[in-house]
């Protein structure tokens, strides 16, 4: 039986879905070549793509090299590499192979911008997936991946001389475990960009840390912990984001956690969406946070603010990709 592979704007799509889904529709698999994969139309499209909830259109397909891939066809071709690392497929219902979250980032580090790669990997390494049918637009769900295991991944595809592993190890250096929104990582991806790539150069938060209560902070709250947004540990200095504007935030549960946070001596800030969107605003945050950390602030070595402003209109703008298996947005 021929197997169909299904790869870049696809598998990300159906890894994410898979996750939301307790990983129970695609498993993985110790398949490492494509050997038995479907190229002809026939054969991709008897595998009932329909009962599996993809549509022919813009569906991606991996194939070995030597395929010859028909033009006119709906369906996306990607010629793969003759051997792949252990874990880069995950295995479906009807011998449909997806890619997994380490080779779909690596497969679309090839065709994504920067900010829409670095989004994304924040996405697959943090608990959160994007759904407009919730309040707040973001659904709570299990890390698809962590950084550390897709070092490894990467490094080994890059012995294998795989397409897309060198810059995929590359950007990894900006990734950081733990997002669990979209807001909270373009927030960590602006200020701890470097400052010659028009970000501010500040050191690496920890995301969504959790910091146990002491006796008072837990009469304050009725709670045992408090995670931080972005937590610089050393420092004892966090940034919490609350949403757009200032009326939206959670006020007395936040300032309450504020309250108690401070009693451990813990430092914290809130972060406006328009704070995050002005390059003006941000360096006053990104000012702070290089002061608590005990490092020395240098304006002079940022890039001009229109090159700062420019940087995050394009890592706050969505993009959308429509795929055989739903949209991908990032």
């Amino acid at each position: 039986m021929s197997l169909l592979f299904l790869g870049f704007q696809t598998s990300a799509v159906l890894v994410e879905r898979n996750a939301r889904r307790g990983f129970k529709d695609f498993t993985p698999s110790n398949v490492v070549n494509l050997s038995q994969a479907s190229i002809s139309r026939a054969e991709i499209t008897s595998h009932g793509l329909s009962k599996c909830g993809l549509d022919e259109g813009g569906l991606d397909i991996i194939v070995p090299r030597d395929a010859s891939r028909d033009p006119r066809s709906p369906l996306r071709y990607h010629r793969g590499h003759p051997s792949f690392p252990a874990g880069s497929f995950l295995r479906g219902r009807g011998g449909i192979l997806i890619a997994s979250p380490a080779l779909s980032l690596l497969q679309l580090s090839l065709v994504l911008d920067e900010c829409s790669w670095l989004k994304l990997a924040y996405r697959f390494t943090g608990t959160f997936s994007l759904d407009d049918f919730v309040e707040g637009g973001i659904i709570e769900r299990p890390p698809l991946t962590n950084t550390q295991e897709l070092e490894a991944y990467f490094f080994s595809a890059s012995e294998r001389g795989m397409r897309g592993a060198r810059r995929s190890c590359r950007l990894l250096r900006h990734v950081q475990d733990g997002s669990a929104s979209p807001r909270e990582s373009e927030l960590e991806i602006a200020l701890s960009r470097p400052r010659s790539k028009a970000g501010y150069g500040c050191v690496h938060a920890t995301l969504n840390d959790r910091v146990p209560y002491g006796e008072l902070a837990r009469q304050l709250t009725g709670r045992s912990f408090a995670k931080i947004d972005l937590h610089y540990r050393k420092a004892h200095y966090g940034l919490e984001f609350s949403g757009h504007l200032p009326h939206q935030w959670r006020v007395p549960e936040d300032i309450s956690r504020q309250n108690a946070l401070a009693c451990m001596g813990e430092d914290t800030d809130f972060v406006t969406y328009r704070q995050l969107s002005s390059a003006q605003e941000l360096t006053e945050v990104a000012r702070k946070v290089t002061r608590k950390t005990r490092r020395t602030w240098r304006e002079d070595l940022l890039r001009p603010l229109e090159e700062r402003q420019a940087f995050l209109d394009e890592l706050l703008r969505e993009r959308e990709f429509e795929t055989g298996a739903g949209t991908l947005r990032v």
